[in-house]
């Protein structure tokens, strides 16, 4: 029997050719399984990324994102640039809020072509003063003793004039004269009164003015930036008229003032409430003259009409007071050469500048219209036994003025009056510098050098206040900017990296707004660049989440790129 061969062991643990290519078959596809997994997940991703950027859209919507990316840098550019700053003031103006240029261009009151003072022309009785003058050919010039250019503004220089037609009447023969001579004595005398009653004995004191408790101190700050020249003075004048005076009258003396292109009438009576606040002072002059309480409260009646007092923007108060039109400019649009070109202005324009609000101030109390009504819209409570005394006071000072008329003492330049002390119950503080404003002089370098011994701080700057520039002049490296107040307080003269700390806000005329500088360039350019990438970024989000999506230009006129290559090539 033939034995088979026994095939030696198979060593353990090994496996066969056959069965390690089946292993590896094996292993290969569950990876390659794996892989067709992992690239179906990576390519559901962008899926769930326009899913989930779907969802947000859903809620959110892409076009209100697109108006907020607009809307932040629309902000940017209305805050940080001139230009900005001019398109608030346009809309204010377009909404009401701040009043239009309203300026009615008067001729120059004249006589044989030298000027007349203004108030004095525009009262009733000056027709009959002018045809004596012009009858007697008498020379204008003549009553301009203090050599301002402006005949009669002064009670000296109306004093020469009532001496010459009781010369002239003593010497003429002539009886139609005579009896216009007459006539023209008793509207002088008229009006040489009430000019002394509103303005002063001595004419308009601005530093003898303040605010009291009323919050107005942007028109007072207007009124008193107006004050300052001649020029301006007379502006004023012009727009006061004494339309009722007779002292047997309780309601002796009723004004109207010509503001906004309207006339608004300022009784007595109500002069007289607005002058007599039960719990505090009111807006007063310390000589007892009228005018600037006449044209504050004209202010506030011309004022309402657009917005509450304080107004919304403090450029309201310069368009009421001169009809041009001025604009209202956050300091930080303006570089140093702007502000200092701005400045250099005073006292010839009228600059005002507000100061910066603290934060105590962002309160409720500011915020609710409520309140706002509370304390600016609602009259104080008037205090009656204060309006009999002040118009007690306001007669007594008229029979005063008729008396010396009557029996004219001794000239004297530096003559004054002062009322009783009834009138002014609480001290005033006084000015730090009593010497004339104009003209403007060049300070030496002693005067500069008293700059760092002042009697008023810096820290004396009131929050949330309006100021008058009174001055600017620049010697050496070194500018010299004086800013005064309604409280008739001077402060310490700033240089203009002090001017930008404490101020905020710039009011000037329109005229002298620069144009776009360094300061607002990078602001202009980062608007621009900020609304391309929104307007681009908005469009293509849009696109990604709706393929179909069409921008506004397609959808309004209807052609898409490729109907408008086909119109191009038709045209072409």
């Amino acid at each position: 029997m033939q034995l088979k061969p026994v095939s030696a062991a198979q060593p353990s643990g090994q496996i066969l050719p056959k069965a390690k290519e089946e292993t590896d078959h094996s292993k290969k596809s569950t990876l390659d399984q794996e892989k067709i997994t992992q690239d179906k997940e990576l390519k559901k991703t962008p899926s769930k990324i326009k899913n989930c950027l779907k969802f947000t859209t859903r809620c959110l919507g892409i076009e209100p994102l697109r108006w907020l990316g607009y809307a932040t840098f629309t902000a940017i550019a209305l805050i940080f640039t001139t230009e900005g700053n001019l398109t608030v003031n346009r809309l204010a103006q377009a909404l009401k809020y701040v009043p239009k240029p309203n300026k009615v261009t008067n001729a120059n009151p004249e006589i044989n072509g030298y000027s007349i003072d203004a108030f004095f022309k525009n009262q009733d009785g000056f027709p009959y003063i002018e045809k004596a003058i012009r009858e007697l050919n008498l020379n204008i010039k003549e009553f301009d003793t203090n050599k301002d250019g402006i005949a009669l503004s002064t009670r000296q220089e109306r004093q020469k004039l009532r001496e010459e037609f009781i010369n002239s009447k003593q010497t003429t023969t002539n009886q139609e004269i005579k009896n216009n001579i007459d006539l023209a004595l008793k509207h002088l005398n008229t009006i040489d009164v009430l000019d002394q009653i509103v303005f002063g004995i001595n004419g308009i004191d601005p530093e003898k003015y303040s605010q009291g408790g009323l919050q107005n101190c942007e028109i007072l700050a207007a009124i008193k930036g107006l004050s300052f020249t001649p020029e301006y003075i007379q502006e004023l004048k012009s727009m006061i008229k004494i339309t009722d005076y007779s002292l047997e009258k309780k309601q002796f003396l009723n004004i109207d003032v010509n503001i906004d292109g309207r006339k608004i009438p300022v009784p007595f009576t109500k002069l007289s409430q607005w002058m007599s606040p039960r719990d505090f002072d009111a807006s007063r002059a310390t000589d007892g003259s009228l005018a600037f309480s006449i044209l504050a409260y004209a202010s506030e009646e011309a004022g309402n009409k657009y917005d509450r007092v304080p107004h919304m923007l403090q450029s309201t108060s310069p368009i009421l007071l001169t009809g041009k039109d001025y604009v209202t400019v956050l300091t930080w649009s303006l570089d140093d050469d702007d502000l200092r070109h701005i400045l250099s202005q005073a006292p010839q324009k009228l600059i005002t500048v507000g100061s910066y609000i603290r934060k105590e101030d962002f309160t409720l109390a500011t915020l609710s219209r409520e309140l706002q009504n509370k304390y600016y819209r609602l009259p104080p409570a008037i205090s009656d036994e204060k309006v009999e005394r002040f118009q007690e006071l306001i007669k007594q000072k008229i029979e005063e003025i008729i008396t010396r008329q009557i029996e004219p003492t001794q000239k004297n330049q530096s003559e004054s009056s002062s009322l009783p002390k009834a009138l002014n119950p609480l001290p005033l503080q006084k000015a730090t510098v009593t010497r004339p404003v104009h003209p403007i002089k060049t300070p030496s370098s002693q005067e500069v050098t008293k700059r760092n011994n002042p009697q008023r701080e810096l820290s004396g700057i009131i929050p949330h206040h309006q100021y008058t520039v009174k001055s600017y002049t620049h010697i050496g490296d070194e500018d010299i900017i004086i800013l005064t107040d309604s409280h008739g307080t001077e402060y310490k003269s700033l240089n203009i990296s002090e001017f930008r700390e404490y101020t905020s806000v710039v009011v000037l005329p329109n005229d002298d707004l620069p144009p776009i500088n360094k300061r607002s360039l990078l602001p202009a350019i980062l608007t621009l660049i900020g609304l391309l990438v929104t307007r681009k970024s908005a469009n293509k989000l849009n696109k990604f989440l709706n393929p179909e999506y069409k921008n506004w230009l397609v959808r309004t006129s209807g052609y898409g790129p490729e109907k408008l290559q086909k119109v191009i090539k038709s045209i072409s």
